[in-house]
């Protein structure tokens, strides 16, 4: 968001980020995973997680 100019709001941020680590430490797995790193840019954006 920062690089293309939007604006950016570092509270969702920082919550968005809290969340990863949660699902992470209580899954033990990201919540999000492809190999191919544009896939994965995208299953991010759309929301789409395991």
């Amino acid at each position: 968001m920062v690089a293309a100019k939007k604006h950016y709001n570092p509270l969702n941020a920082d919550l968005w980020s809290c969340g990863v680590i949660l699902y992470s430490m209580l899954c033990g797995h990201l919540p999000f995973c492809d190999p191919d790193t544009h896939t994965l840019y995208k299953k991010i954006l759309s929301g789409v997680y395991k």
